[in-house]
């Protein structure tokens, strides 16, 4: 089974407002394509691939995983080579402490925390992780850490201590989304047990999105949104 979600406009007259975000779309699609493969083991795998407007194309694959322990409503991807696994939490009642494990430098397992509040789905992390692994390769990362640099990149700020009090988390986040590098079975478990919270679903970040606090940090108006979904407009600043 195939599902294809994207966008395809074409305008010949860019005269206001929505014609200039319907031009922008036109030019600059961002395709998210789910196949969705049937192995012989009856294991199911998904594949998201995206088309990014940058000055020389990139196109990436994202494979969804069977590899996490089964009891974890954690899930991993390979992006760019590499396994990025990705779990969402809620009713997290220990952000204070985890915040000053990363500001001492002595969190472990390494791990991105990020504010799933501004989260509306996967697919713009993904993005996001892809650009980390890119500056890595090139051995041109902004921040110190991998997974600093993935919570830089999924902000889209300039200024490093501003995106991660954004995008970051704070002393009394409730709800986090957690995204580890290469990250091993053993690891996965240890990274459940850091936090003090409830693990849910991944599909839950559509639900609980704070859509108007996305909009206003992303700068995505309401006729943007007639051409685009919040997720393409989010990935979109990401990649750029």
């Amino acid at each position: 089974m195939i599902e294809y979600e994207g966008t395809e406009r074409k305008t010949r007259n860019v005269r206001d407002e929505k014609d200039i975000i319907q031009y922008f779309w036109d030019h600059c699609l961002i395709y998210s394509t789910r196949i969705h493969l049937n192995r012989s083991s009856k294991e199911d795998s998904s594949l998201y691939a995206a088309t990014v407007p940058v000055d020389v194309p990139v196109f990436f694959f994202f494979f969804e995983l069977s590899s996490v322990p089964k009891k974890l409503a954690m899930k991993a991807f390979e992006v760019g080579g590499t396994t990025l696994c990705l779990a969402l939490f809620n009713d997290v009642t220990n952000s204070k402490e985890l915040l000053d494990l990363m500001q001492s430098a002595t969190l472990e397992p390494e791990v991105a925390f990020l504010n799933a509040s501004l989260i509306p789905d996967v697919f713009p992390v993904l993005a996001a992780a892809h650009k980390t692994l890119v500056a890595k390769s090139r051995d041109s990362p902004t921040t110190q850490t991998l997974h600093s640099e993935l919570v830089y990149n999924y902000s889209g700020f300039k200024y490093i201590s501003e995106s991660l009090r954004r995008c970051g988390i704070a002393d009394n986040t409730s709800y986090i989304l957690t995204a580890r590098f290469g990250a091993s079975a053993d690891k996965m478990v240890a990274i459940e047990k850091l936090i003090k919270s409830n693990e849910i679903e991944l599909k839950e970040l559509e639900q609980r999105k704070n859509q108007a606090q996305i909009q206003k940090h992303y700068k995505v108006s309401n006729l943007e949104l007639e051409v685009s979904s919040l997720a393409d407009a989010t990935t979109a600043r990401d990649a750029l």
